[in-house]
């Protein structure tokens, strides 16, 4: 079997938001390093993401920001870039804006913020 059909991209079908984040990357990386399909099993059941974009999403409006190196680690070893590279894609597919600070720090911002101010630009 293919690991697409063991490990699924998506925890609901119909769902865009129920895919696993890094899930591609991930799985990307696993066939790639991999000396046997026996190996990439076993790889891919330690490795493969726990947390889908909806619950990365949810987590970021309620804390406001995610250091890319600590999520990067959490989700399983990818590389700050390939966070970096998801990211990008799911503010492109769904709309999460947010900065990347010196810090290595994605700040969210809302629509409420960008809203509030670009009326108080207007004010001034």
């Amino acid at each position: 079997l293919p690991l697409e059909q063991l490990f699924p991209r998506r925890e609901k079908h119909d769902d865009p938001l129920s895919e696993f984040l890094f899930w591609e990357s991930t799985l990307k990386r696993m066939k790639d390093s991999a000396v046997s399909y026996e190996e990439m099993l076993l790889s891919a059941e330690r490795q493969m993401p726990q947390i889908t974009i909806c619950e990365f999403i949810q987590r970021l409006q309620k804390n406001g920001s995610v250091s890319i190196a600590a999520l990067a680690d959490e989700v399983g070893g990818i590389s700050i870039p390939e966070a970096l590279v998801e990211l990008e894609n799911i503010n492109k597919r769904h709309g999460i804006v947010g900065i990347l600070d010196g810090r290595g720090t994605f700040v969210y911002i809302s629509m409420e913020m960008i809203e509030r101010a670009r009326k108080f630009g207007q004010e001034e």
